[in-house]
C-alpha cells in the first residue's frame, strides 16, 4: 500500500509580529490543517511496518500524531521545539518514536517503537513539507 502526500489545506501562523519585532526571541507558531477527517490510506496493524525508498533520509523520519477534527486533521509546530531531532518543532507530545533499519540499496525500514493508538497520523521527513499521512484503525 502506497503512502500520499499530506493534503495540507491551510497554515497558519502564529507570533509573527512578536517573532519578527524580537529578531527571533519569541516563538513562532504553526497550526497546519489537512483535508479530510481521515486519511485514505487506512492500516489495521497497531504496530505497522513502513518500508521507504527514494522520498526523505532516515535520519529526519517521524510519526506525528494529529489531531482529528470533524472535517479535517490538525498539528502544530512551534520554534521552541526544534531541536536536531525534530527540525519542524513539532509538539513533544505528539511524536511517536521509531525504529529505522537501512539496506544497502537505499532503502529503510521504519517500526513505531510502541503500538500507535487508533487515530490519524504523518510520517514526515524533516519538514511537514515532506510528509505522508495514514491512518490507524482499531483493530477487530
Amino acid at each position: 500500500m502506497r503512502l500520499q502526500p499530506a493534503p495540507v489545506a491551510e497554515m497558519k501562523m502564529r507570533g509573527v509580529d512578536l517573532f519578527v519585532t524580537t529578531g527571533g526571541f519569541t516563538n513562532l507558531g504553526m497550526d497546519i490543517v489537512c483535508h479530510g477527517a481521515r486519511a485514505a490510506v487506512r492500516l489495521n496493524a497497531a504496530k505497522p511496518v513502513l518500508f521507504v525508498r527514494g522520498t526523505g533520509s532516515s535520519k529526519d523520519a517521524m510519526l506525528v500524531r494529529m489531531t482529528q477534527k470533524k472535517d479535517s486533521r490538525t498539528f502544530q509546530t512551534s520554534s521552541a521545539d526544534v531541536s536536531v531531532e525534530n527540525k519542524s518543532g513539532f509538539k513533544k507530545g505528539d511524536i511517536r518514536k521509531v525504529v529505522v533499519t537501512e539496506y544497502p540499496d537505499h532503502f529503510y525500514v521504519l517500526l513505531p517503537e510502541e503500538d500507535l493508538d487508533p487515530g490519524e497520523y504523518l510520517l514526515v521527513f524533516g519538514s511537514a513539507a515532506n510528509s505522508f499521512d495514514f491512518g490507524i484503525d482499531r483493530q477487530k
